[in-house]
Parts: C-alpha cells; sequence; structure tokens
C-alpha cells in the first residue's frame, strides 16, 4: 500500500484533490493511504509551514510518504512562479513530490468540466474568463448552486469530491492547463506503481 501525504493551501484544496488521487490510484490498480495536511493563511504561510513539515520528515519525526502532493493556488501570481517557489521548498526532499498548482484557485478545478457540474447539481456553471478573482469564482459557484435549489454553505466546496468522481478528466485536463498537468505527473506515477504491481 502506498502512503500519500497531501500538503495543502487550504480545505478546498483537499477536498478536490483527496478524491481525485483516490480515483486515479483505483483506476490504476493501487491501493493507497492517504493523509492530508492543510494550512490556513495564504502562500507564505503555506511556505513556511510546508519547511517545517519537511524537517519533521527529514528528522524521521513523520513517516516517509511515497508521494507528496504540495498545492497552492497560483492566485495572482503565474503559475511558473508558484511552482517555483514551491520547488524551492521541496527540491532537497529525497523522495517524489508532485505539485498542484490550480490557475488561478481552486475553484477553477471544479468548473473544468461543465457537464460534471450539470450532472451533479442539475444545473451547467462554465468557468469565467477573467482570472485572478477568487470571490468570482465563488459567487459563480453559489449562484449555479441557487439556480438548482441548493444552498450551499461551503460556496460549493461541499461537492468537490463528487466531481472529481464525475469528471471527464480528459476533457476537464484540456480544458484548464493547470489540472492537465497536476493529471499528468499524478496519473505517471499511478502508472508506475501499478506496472510494480504487475
Amino acid at each position: 500500500m502506498r502512503k500519500v501525504v497531501l500538503f495543502a493551501e487550504d480545505y478546498g484544496h483537499e477536498e478536490f484533490i483527496r478524491p481525485l488521487a483516490a480515483r486515479l490510484a483505483r483506476e490504476a490498480g493501487v491501493e493507497m493511504r492517504f493523509m492530508s495536511r492543510s494550512v490556513r493563511g495564504g502562500p507564505r504561510k503555506t511556505l513556511v509551514e510546508l519547511k517545517d513539515f519537511l524537517d519533521d520528515l527529514d528528522r524521521e519525526r513523520e513517516a516517509l510518504p511515497d508521494l507528496l502532493i504540495v498545492s497552492a493556488d497560483a492566485d495572482c501570481s503565474r503559475y511558473s512562479r508558484r511552482k517555483k517557489e514551491l520547488e524551492g521548498v521541496t527540491g532537497t526532499y529525497r523522495w517524489p513530490v508532485i505539485s498542484a498548482i490550480p490557475d488561478p484557485h481552486i475553484e477553477q478545478w471544479l468548473l473544468a468540466d461543465p457537464s460534471a457540474f450539470k450532472a451533479i447539481l442539475g444545473t451547467r456553471c462554465d468557468a469565467p474568463s477573467q482570472k485572478c478573482s477568487r470571490d468570482k469564482y465563488r459567487e459563480l459557484l453559489r449562484q449555479a448552486m441557487r439556480s438548482a435549489g441548493i444552498s450551499p454553505p461551503l460556496a460549493g466546496l461541499e461537492f468537490a469530491a463528487d466531481l472529481a468522481g464525475a469528471m471527464d478528466l480528459e476533457y476537464a485536463g484540456r480544458a484548464d492547463r493547470s489540472l492537465g498537468r497536476f493529471l499528468k505527473e499524478l496519473r505517471g506515477k499511478m502508472k508506475q506503481w501499478g506496472e510494480t504491481l504487475a
């Protein structure tokens, strides 16, 4: 059984990435034990706490994972800048690390497949063309849910696992490049693990 740790910027990342990774593991025939570490407080705090977590791993205060997924929104920075910041912390880590960087926000990934959104929530919701405004994405999610007769207390994140399970991942990965990058890396790792079982 593979141990995977998700070090996530916030609850929204955890709620979507965890079931998405579990889905890919099932599809690859890989048994996986998943652990999550969520941070609150934005990009700077994420980097500080990630460094502390990696220091604990190096000192063997934590059991070493087979894979570490580090997730943080690109926010109003470019994808490449956020990836460079994360790699600045994880670059010396001795085990596999995959970055999950929604560009600009995790809500964009929830909207990557409008057909899945409609299948789960009964109404279609397309990602907006405007970037960088998290409030715009959250409000779009809320409006779509209200039109489906749902009052979302967590701005739609309560449906993240269902959306991760229903998405056409090929379509979603093409529709959102940042999601496509993550899916490609994670599928590659799952495939590698699956081949060692065969």
